[in-house]
């Protein structure tokens, strides 16, 4: 199992995250990200995140999620250290 991307304080990251379905595709996936390390007190007080993620099908947007969090300010997570998408796309049955 994947596990959740740590960003320390101080760190300044860019993450994109893209994936390209067709009808035939199955998708279960996740985007995990832990802000500092909360068990021992320490959260992402100062540093820049700045996060994308996409699925496509046959070249039109399903989703498009951006997250951007800098110098601590973490309102738009409502102050969490944990922010996580899941994602799940069945295939699509082929008429019969």
């Amino acid at each position: 199992m994947p596990q959740d991307a740590i960003f320390f304080p101080g760190a300044r990251a860019s993450l994109h995250t893209a994936f390209h379905l067709c009808a035939s595709s199955t998708l279960l996936a996740w985007d995990l990200l832990c802000l500092g390390r909360p068990v021992i007190g320490e959260n992402f007080s100062h540093g820049a995140l700045s996060n994308r993620l996409e699925v496509w099908m046959d070249d039109a947007p399903l989703l498009i999620e951006r997250l951007h969090l800098a110098d601590g300010r973490l309102a738009s997570v409502a102050q969490y250290p944990w922010v996580g998408t899941l994602l799940f796309y069945p295939r699509q049955r082929s008429p019969a």
